[in-house]
Protein backbone atom coordinates (compact mmCIF):
# COMPACT_ATOMS: atom_id res chain seq x y z
CA UNK A 1 0.00 0.00 0.00
CA UNK A 2 1.30 3.45 -0.85
CA UNK A 3 2.17 5.61 2.15
CA UNK A 4 -0.35 8.35 3.04
CA UNK A 5 -2.65 7.92 0.07
CA UNK A 6 -5.81 10.00 0.26
CA UNK A 7 -8.04 7.17 -0.99
CA UNK A 8 -9.20 4.53 1.50
CA UNK A 9 -7.97 1.70 -0.72
CA UNK A 10 -4.82 2.25 -2.75
CA UNK A 11 -2.69 -0.58 -4.08
CA UNK A 12 0.34 -0.82 -6.31
CA UNK A 13 1.32 -4.04 -8.10
CA UNK A 14 4.63 -4.44 -9.91
CA UNK A 15 6.87 -7.25 -11.13
CA UNK A 16 9.67 -8.11 -8.71
CA UNK A 17 12.24 -7.67 -11.47
CA UNK A 18 12.34 -4.27 -13.17
CA UNK A 19 10.46 -4.38 -16.46
CA UNK A 20 9.82 -1.08 -18.29
CA UNK A 21 6.46 -1.91 -19.86
CA UNK A 22 3.91 -4.64 -20.41
CA UNK A 23 5.32 -5.39 -23.86
CA UNK A 24 8.62 -6.43 -22.27
CA UNK A 25 6.97 -8.98 -19.96
CA UNK A 26 7.51 -12.52 -21.19
CA UNK A 27 4.66 -15.03 -21.26
CA UNK A 28 5.35 -16.19 -17.70
CA UNK A 29 5.46 -12.58 -16.48
CA UNK A 30 2.15 -11.76 -18.17
CA UNK A 31 0.57 -14.91 -16.73
CA UNK A 32 1.83 -14.11 -13.24
CA UNK A 33 0.60 -10.51 -13.48
CA UNK A 34 -2.84 -11.71 -14.57
CA UNK A 35 -2.92 -14.27 -11.75
CA UNK A 36 -2.02 -11.62 -9.18
CA UNK A 37 -4.59 -9.15 -10.53
CA UNK A 38 -7.39 -11.75 -10.61
CA UNK A 39 -6.55 -12.73 -7.04
CA UNK A 40 -6.40 -9.09 -5.94
CA UNK A 41 -9.74 -8.17 -7.54
CA UNK A 42 -11.32 -11.26 -5.95
CA UNK A 43 -10.08 -10.09 -2.55
CA UNK A 44 -11.27 -6.53 -3.16
CA UNK A 45 -14.76 -7.75 -4.11
CA UNK A 46 -14.87 -9.85 -0.95
CA UNK A 47 -13.75 -6.94 1.24
CA UNK A 48 -17.32 -5.63 1.49
CA UNK A 49 -19.09 -8.74 0.13
CA UNK A 50 -19.95 -7.08 -3.17
CA UNK A 51 -18.12 -5.77 -6.24
CA UNK A 52 -15.89 -2.87 -5.26
CA UNK A 53 -15.82 0.20 -7.50
CA UNK A 54 -12.27 1.04 -8.42
CA UNK A 55 -10.01 2.90 -10.81
CA UNK A 56 -6.98 1.20 -12.32
CA UNK A 57 -4.13 2.39 -14.47
CA UNK A 58 -0.87 1.04 -15.83
CA UNK A 59 2.28 3.09 -15.39
CA UNK A 60 4.97 2.14 -17.85
CA UNK A 61 7.78 3.45 -20.04
CA UNK A 62 6.69 6.33 -22.30
CA UNK A 63 6.53 5.57 -26.02
CA UNK A 64 8.43 8.67 -27.16
CA UNK A 65 11.43 6.70 -28.43
CA UNK A 66 13.78 7.87 -25.67
CA UNK A 67 15.61 5.54 -23.35
CA UNK A 68 13.91 5.35 -19.94
CA UNK A 69 16.20 3.17 -17.77
CA UNK A 70 14.28 4.02 -14.60
CA UNK A 71 10.89 2.89 -16.01
CA UNK A 72 9.27 0.12 -13.97
CA UNK A 73 5.89 -1.27 -14.97
CA UNK A 74 3.32 -1.04 -12.20
CA UNK A 75 -0.44 -1.18 -11.85
CA UNK A 76 -2.21 1.20 -9.48
CA UNK A 77 -5.65 0.46 -8.12
CA UNK A 78 -7.69 2.79 -5.95
CA UNK A 79 -11.22 2.73 -4.62
CA UNK A 80 -13.13 5.62 -3.13
CA UNK A 81 -15.10 3.39 -0.73
CA UNK A 82 -14.25 3.74 2.95
CA UNK A 83 -16.92 1.21 3.98
CA UNK A 84 -19.54 -0.89 2.18
CA UNK A 85 -21.37 1.52 -0.14
CA UNK A 86 -19.85 4.57 1.59
CA UNK A 87 -17.70 6.71 -0.69
CA UNK A 88 -14.94 8.92 0.59
CA UNK A 89 -15.47 12.55 -0.32
CA UNK A 90 -12.49 14.88 -0.42
CA UNK A 91 -13.28 18.06 1.52
CA UNK A 92 -12.55 21.53 0.17
CA UNK A 93 -10.20 22.20 3.08
CA UNK A 94 -8.14 19.14 2.10
CA UNK A 95 -7.80 20.36 -1.48
CA UNK A 96 -7.05 23.92 -0.39
CA UNK A 97 -4.34 22.93 2.07
CA UNK A 98 -2.97 19.93 0.21
CA UNK A 99 -3.40 17.87 3.37
CA UNK A 100 -5.58 14.82 2.94
CA UNK A 101 -7.07 12.68 5.66
CA UNK A 102 -7.56 9.01 4.92
CA UNK A 103 -10.61 7.63 6.76
CA UNK A 104 -9.18 4.09 6.56
CA UNK A 105 -6.13 2.79 8.38
CA UNK A 106 -3.92 1.37 5.60
CA UNK A 107 -2.42 -1.35 7.80
CA UNK A 108 -5.90 -2.60 8.72
CA UNK A 109 -7.01 -2.70 5.09
CA UNK A 110 -3.82 -4.57 4.15
CA UNK A 111 -4.35 -7.09 6.97
CA UNK A 112 -7.95 -7.68 5.89
CA UNK A 113 -6.84 -8.26 2.28
CA UNK A 114 -4.23 -10.77 3.50
CA UNK A 115 -6.93 -12.57 5.50
CA UNK A 116 -9.14 -12.74 2.42
CA UNK A 117 -6.42 -14.63 0.53
CA UNK A 118 -7.00 -17.85 2.44
CA UNK A 119 -10.79 -17.58 2.36
CA UNK A 120 -10.74 -16.78 -1.37
CA UNK A 121 -8.74 -19.92 -2.09
CA UNK A 122 -10.94 -22.07 0.16
CA UNK A 123 -14.20 -21.22 -1.57
CA UNK A 124 -15.26 -21.39 -5.18
CA UNK A 125 -17.06 -18.66 -7.05
CA UNK A 126 -20.47 -19.26 -8.61
CA UNK A 127 -19.05 -20.11 -12.05
CA UNK A 128 -16.76 -22.82 -10.66
CA UNK A 129 -14.64 -22.42 -13.76
CA UNK A 130 -11.49 -24.40 -14.33
CA UNK A 131 -9.67 -21.15 -15.09
CA UNK A 132 -10.56 -19.78 -11.66
CA UNK A 133 -9.19 -22.94 -10.08
CA UNK A 134 -5.98 -22.67 -12.11
CA UNK A 135 -5.57 -19.01 -11.20
CA UNK A 136 -6.06 -19.74 -7.51
CA UNK A 137 -3.62 -22.63 -7.70
CA UNK A 138 -0.99 -20.40 -9.30
CA UNK A 139 -1.57 -17.62 -6.76
CA UNK A 140 -0.93 -20.09 -3.96
CA UNK A 141 2.39 -20.99 -5.60
CA UNK A 142 3.61 -17.38 -5.86
CA UNK A 143 5.89 -16.66 -2.89
CA UNK A 144 5.41 -12.88 -2.93
CA UNK A 145 1.59 -12.87 -2.74
CA UNK A 146 0.79 -12.71 0.95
Amino acid sequence: MPVANHYPIALSVAPVAQVPDIVELDEVGRDELSVVLVDLFTRLDRLYDQPLPYMMWLNQRPTDGHDWPQAWLNVEIISPWRAKGVPRFIAAAEVATGEYFNPAVPEQVAQRLRELASSASDSDDASGSARTARVRSRVAQLPHVT
